[in-house]
């Protein structure tokens, strides 16, 4: 291989310039010498390749941008060979050379790891992304979410009063102020916001025996706020876009795409893993405050028949997940309740005030 006409493009102009190219087999080295006479070599164990036919295109990996094309039919066999020798065989030489059955093996495998990661890896990766933002956006997105409806809210104002005072004798760990609304209606429901807000419907409350059932309803929804739950399941819905905007450090723009897309909450669901998440953290509540744990069991039990049903304001679906709906009371989920109770040391004291608010709010 020697005086092999080659273009030349150093990377820097778009124009090339008519090279001469030659090797050397004891130093395996070409040497490129170009139309004004300036010479200089490259190693053969610092290129790479693509083949088309009788077109070769070289690259140097200590000059990336650098290319030197060499259209000869010639030179295209004998570098090739010379390439494949020291191991170095292009992948488009490599698939252009594979069966079609072959071709169609890694299409399909390529495919399915694309799917398997979309569903398996990437939605992982974008909850944990959650991580990177401020919980100040977890205010952004539930002022996005409840601002439109709130107004609409018929909001027990005296109840209200007496259930942040019920609040207020428990340690929930929160990590941001929370604020907890009663509403008139006959729903048998509550559910909570990104931002610290928590809704309780009056019929929920009607149908509670005692204060470690709304105590045991309260620590479960501030769990999931302390997870940031709504958060991650809205990132693990835009994971692709999540991930992207991740590795870009594009923290505005998860920020936005996030923002702009806040109504999903509505018809989404927790997982599975978040609300055994929030049914033992909430459990733990109630242990940590010395209340009868069997409260979360007794909720359950309560609210395990209720038929879900859907809940309009003013033309919006209510905001979701709620307790009902977010994801099925399962028997195993009480079940598992039930079993890290028998399994767990816990003190149980009388609560003369929360008894005294819960009264209160039964009225």
């Amino acid at each position: 291989m020697k005086n092999i006409k080659a273009d030349y493009f150093d990377g820097i102009t778009s124009n090339s310039s008519l090279s001469k190219l030659s090797y050397n087999k004891s130093s395996n080295e070409f040497f490129i010498k170009n139309q004004e006479g300036k010479s200089f070599s490259w190693k053969l164990e610092d290129l790479q390749f693509n083949r088309f036919e009788n077109l070769i295109e070289i690259r140097n990996e200590k000059y990336s941008n650098a290319l030197l094309k060499i259209n000869n039919a010639s030179f295209a066999d004998d570098f090739y060979n010379l390439m494949k020798k020291n191991n170095r065989v292009d992948l488009h030489s490599l698939l252009f050379n594979l069966s079609f059955i072959k071709i169609l093996g890694i299409a399909i495998f390529l495919f399915s790891l694309l799917g398997l990661s979309y569903f398996y890896i990437i939605p992982p990766l974008a909850e944990k992304s959650i991580d990177f933002l401020p919980e100040s956006f977890d205010n952004q997105i539930g002022n996005t979410l409840i601002n439109p409806i709130v107004k609409h809210l018929d909001i027990n104002k005296e109840k209200t009063k007496y259930i942040n005072q019920f609040v207020s004798k428990l340690d929930l760990g929160n990590s941001k102020p929370l604020n907890f609304k009663v509403i008139n209606s006959n729903h048998v429901n509550a559910f909570a916001v990104p931002n610290g807000e928590i809704f309780i419907f009056t019929a929920i409350l009607e149908k509670m025996k005692d204060y470690d059932e709304l105590s045991a309803l309260i620590g479960h929804e501030v769990s999931h706020i302390n997870f940031r739950h709504s958060t991650k399941m809205l990132s693990s819905n835009i994971a692709g876009y999540m991930l992207i905007s991740l590795m870009f450090s594009d923290i505005n723009g998860i920020m936005s795409v996030m923002l702009d897309n806040a109504h999903q909450l509505n018809s989404l669901s927790f997982s599975r893993k978040h609300e055994k998440q929030a049914d033992e953290e909430g459990l733990n509540i109630l242990i940590k405050n010395n209340i009868d744990p069997n409260g979360m069991v007794n909720l359950f039990e309560l609210l395990k028949n209720e038929e879900k049903e859907k809940f309009t304001i003013k033309g919006y679906e209510l905001i979701g997940p709620e307790i009902t709906s977010s994801h099925p009371l399962t028997q195993e989920r009480i079940n598992n309740i039930k079993d890290i109770i028998s399994k767990s040391e816990y003190k149980i004291e009388k609560n003369k005030k929360l008894k005294e608010i819960f009264k209160k709010l039964k009225k």
